[in-house]
């Protein structure tokens, strides 16, 4: 008996990491929103000039550039996280991880033309940026 409820709780437990894995119903409508080339703005309405320009493009594609750099990523969002991945790191810096090739950020808000979101880097830094859709 009680190897059967250790057999069920484990499989309860798995049924739920499992679940909380992938990406939810708001993940996938998110990614349909986010379609588009998104430019980061200061405060004072002033492009930011040290973040690139991200081009999120269908089936996950997209390029981002800083001056006349580009560069292809892909890119995903889970759990109101967006990830961006390089084959090859950027000249310029992202700064999620130390090689520089990802770059993560907490979606905030996704308003029409507008994405609020905080920037994670690899020494613990982040940075709350505003993109507007161009």
């Amino acid at each position: 008996m009680k190897s059967k409820f250790q057999i069920i709780l484990g499989l309860a437990i798995m049924a739920i990491i499992f679940s909380s894995c992938g990406q939810t119903d708001e993940d996938i409508q998110m990614e349909k929103d986010i379609l588009g080339e998104w430019t980061a703005y200061d405060d004072d309405g002033n492009v930011e000039i040290s973040i690139p320009v991200y081009i999120f493009k269908t089936n996950n594609e997209g390029e981002t550039y800083l001056n006349s750099n580009r560069d292809d990523m892909r890119w995903e969002i889970v759990r109101g996280q967006l990830k961006v991945y390089y084959d090859e790191a950027p000249d310029y810096y992202i700064g999620y991880d130390k090689y520089n090739s990802r770059s993560l950020f907490q979606i905030k808000s996704l308003d029409g033309n507008v994405l609020k979101v905080t920037q994670f880097y690899n020494d613990g830094f982040q940075a709350n940026l505003e993109f507007e859709r161009d």
